[in-house]
């Protein structure tokens, strides 16, 4: 009996050698098939991709075995593959849960009368807003302006976009001959006094004016710089609705913060941003008045040399125009003209670098003078540059100015 199990056990044996010698030195090839998949969705953004795993033997001359093994059944997580706001896999149709502004039109304008400073036009306008996960159009809206009367606003080609009207040529400006030995005005002793809630806040002194009999010469100077110095009391981590913290991106930021201002302005406050007079001509400075706080805000980085900043599809046509040729002013400047130009930006914006856990930032900083019932109201941002090259809210100063 002993001697027959031993028997069996050997045959067993050879029987499993005989079976590895077989699928190692034979021509069968393993390889996965993937059967069954189901789709599943999970949310908004994905789904669930469920599939059958099977080993299948067959020749290397291509010819089956009928051997197959089943292995697992794996799951993963997609991204809906949408096709018209409905996912080609699963089936999911989105619901737009998140919509942005696209892109305005502007159609059947009419211009209605033009005089020199001014035309009165008529147009209807349609607003596209996307969704931002499945990129189709959620919805638009439509209005219409009749005979809204503004000021010029000048392309490029130098003709106004809206009633093409050209821009009138610039009146040249008289030479004078300075009179000889002019007496100084006088000087302000002492600074004038700042008080300010809560903390101070610096600003450069006005010269003081003196009475002549008979007028001053005109004498071409270098534009003065305003400087406002803010005291650490003065910093705050949220105004306007934005925070400090970097997590607000800098056109989204200064949007925020001009529709706050908006509201100021239709209550007869006026906004002022330092120095930025000096950056622009007569004219760009009339344009910019015209518009919205928000869409002045956004100009600014373009006339200070972050025209990267500005997202084009929140810019009204009149700040895209007005950013167009901005743009063009610097880029038609001679090499002796742009040095001046830079001059000044680099002492008016002055970019800066900080130092933040070892590794080195640029950062600039935007002050705004807001007047309203005689009370001056100082307020600065600041923008630092993110390691992705986005710029970013990281500084906020808050004080007021009493004369």
């Amino acid at each position: 009996m002993k001697q027959r199990k031993v028997l069996l056990i050997l045959c067993l044996l050879l029987a499993c050698t005989a079976i590895a010698a077989y699928a190692e030195g034979s021509d069968v090839i393993a390889h996965e098939e993937f059967r069954n998949q189901n789709f599943t969705a999970i949310d908004a953004n994905s789904h669930e991709l469920s599939y059958d795993v099977y080993n299948v033997y067959t020749h290397a001359s291509g010819g089956p075995t009928g051997q197959e093994d089943f292995v697992e059944t794996r799951k993963e997580t997609e991204a809906h593959n949408f096709s018209s706001g409905v996912c080609a896999d699963c089936g999911y149709a989105c619901t737009h849960p998140s919509i942005e502004e696209d892109e305005g039109v502007i159609y059947d304008l009419k211009v209605l009368s033009i005089t020199e400073d001014t035309h009165t036009i008529s147009f209807k306008s349609r607003l596209t807003y996307v969704c931002t996960v499945c990129g189709e159009v959620a919805k638009t809206e439509e209005s219409s302006e009749d005979g809204l009367t503004e000021e010029h606003s000048y392309g490029v080609d130098d003709t106004c976009i809206w009633c093409e009207k050209p821009m009138p040529e610039a009146t040249p400006v008289p030479e004078v001959t300075p009179t000889p030995t002019v007496s100084p005005a006088p000087v302000v002793d002492s600074e004038p006094v700042i008080n300010t809630v809560p903390a101070v806040v610096t600003a450069t002194p006005r010269p003081a004016v003196q009475n002549y009999s008979a007028p001053a010469p005109v004498v071409t100077a270098a534009p003065a710089v305003q400087t406002v110095t803010f005291d650490p009391g003065t910093a705050v981590s949220t105004l306007r609705g934005v925070a400090d913290d970097g997590t607000v991106m800098a056109a989204d930021a200064v949007a925020t913060i001009g529709e706050s201002l908006e509201r100021e302005v239709q209550s007869g406050a006026n906004v002022t941003v330092v120095n930025l007079d000096l950056m622009l001509d007569d004219q760009e400075m009339s344009a910019l008045e015209q518009l919205p706080v928000k869409d002045q805000l956004l100009v600014v980085f373009a006339a200070i040399g972050h025209s990267d900043i500005i997202p084009q599809n929140e810019l009204s046509d009149q700040a895209s125009a007005l950013v167009q040729r901005i743009t063009q002013r610097i880029a038609r400047m001679n090499a002796s003209e742009k040095a001046a130009f830079e001059t000044l930006l680099a002492e008016a914006f002055p970019v800066e670098t900080v130092q933040i856990d070892g590794k080195s930032y640029d950062f600039f900083v935007i002050d705004l003078e807001i007047v309203q019932n005689g009370a001056i109201k100082m307020e600065r941002y600041g923008f630092r540059q993110a390691e992705d090259g986005q710029w970013v809210l990281t500084q906020i100063n808050s004080g007021v100015i009493v004369e």
